[in-house]
């Protein structure tokens, strides 16, 4: 599952608890390989809005990143430009 995020076997091992816990468990060994509640699960939507990658989560240099990178540097550059007209003009008087 995308959830696990491991390649090989495992099962997945539901409780019915508020927090809705998922505990996967290595089918080879027995042993417990990751547990996933629903605070993880929640942190995952946010880690995957913050790198604006929706689908795998794993993307970090996304082109939407890249795009708002840029544009915050435009706005930036624009900013700094109007403030040094400011200023300059202030000067002058």
């Amino acid at each position: 599952p995308r959830e696990y995020g491991r390649p090989g076997p495992v099962w997945r091992i539901d409780l019915g608890t508020q927090d809705a816990a998922s505990f996967y468990v290595d089918a080879t060994t027995g042993d417990v390989r990751a547990v996933r509640t629903l605070l993880w699960r929640v942190f995952d939507f946010m880690w995957g809005l913050h790198i604006m990658d929706w689908s795998t989560r794993e993307n970090f240099n996304s082109w939407w990143i890249k795009m708002t990178a840029s544009l915050a540097v435009m706005f930036f550059l624009a900013g700094l430009g109007l403030a040094i007209l400011r200023v300059t003009s202030m000067l002058k008087r």
